[in-house]
């Protein structure tokens, strides 16, 4: 439409004509010699992914705190998907040991040593989930209703 009137749209446009001469000067040119600086968004990425990395190299070497290793290798934080925040709080303390279980209760004065009151043993969430022998009967229970969702393999992992 624009070639059938004999104008260009681009004529008399303050700075498109610059714009052109420069277009046409980078055709030859084999790089970009612009220098774009990163924005907000990308800066808070960038910096949020190498702390991230560091922390886990951190958590990875670490030798505290295994109990929680094992339930949680990863820094990042688990996938809750369509939990209310309630459940979502209480999914999240669970898997950290932040339930009322006697290892933890221990560590506020609220237990007298952090031992399971029908084995003995640091009483952790591995221990009630997977080993307890008093829990038998419910795990039992949980492993076969795991199974009908199709998880095959036990671990604290696929239980929490």
């Amino acid at each position: 439409m624009w070639a059938s009137c004999g104008c260009q749209p681009h004529v008399w446009v303050e700075g498109n004509e610059v714009a052109d001469r420069v277009a046409k000067a980078s055709l030859g040119r084999d790089s970009i010699d612009v220098h774009v600086p990163f924005g907000r968004m990308e800066c808070h990425s960038i910096i949020s992914e190498s702390l991230s990395r560091q922390w886990q190299l951190e958590w990875d070497k670490d030798s505290r705190e295994r109990k929680l290793y094992n339930v949680h290798p990863a820094i990042r934080p688990a996938n809750c998907v369509n939990l209310s925040r309630k459940d979502s709080i209480k999914w999240t303390r669970r898997g950290r040991g932040h339930c009322g279980l006697a290892s933890g209760l221990v560590l506020v004065g609220k237990h007298r040593d952090g031992n399971c009151g029908h084995c003995g043993v640091l009483e952790f969430v591995q221990h009630v989930l997977i080993q307890c022998p008093h829990y038998a009967e419910e795990r039992g229970e949980l492993f076969m209703r795991l199974s009908q969702l199709g998880v095959e393999r036990f671990s604290l992992r696929s239980v929490i």
